[in-house]
């Protein structure tokens, strides 16, 4: 089962990826982007809503 994960970057941005737990640690199955605003945040998390990342 995959879930959207939201990280600080060392710039400030956010970045957004679609990961996975395997073998108890975390693997990023696909980068989305970096967001720098609340707005683009909120487009790349509603983006991977949409579209499901299959593994």
């Amino acid at each position: 089962m995959t879930f959207i994960r939201r990280i600080r970057t060392k710039s400030g941005a956010t970045a957004v990826q679609v990961a996975r737990y395997v073998g108890g640690r975390q693997e990023i199955v696909k980068h989305i982007g970096s967001a720098h605003t609340d707005v683009e945040l909120g487009h790349q998390v509603s983006q991977v809503r949409r579209r499901p990342v299959h593994v």
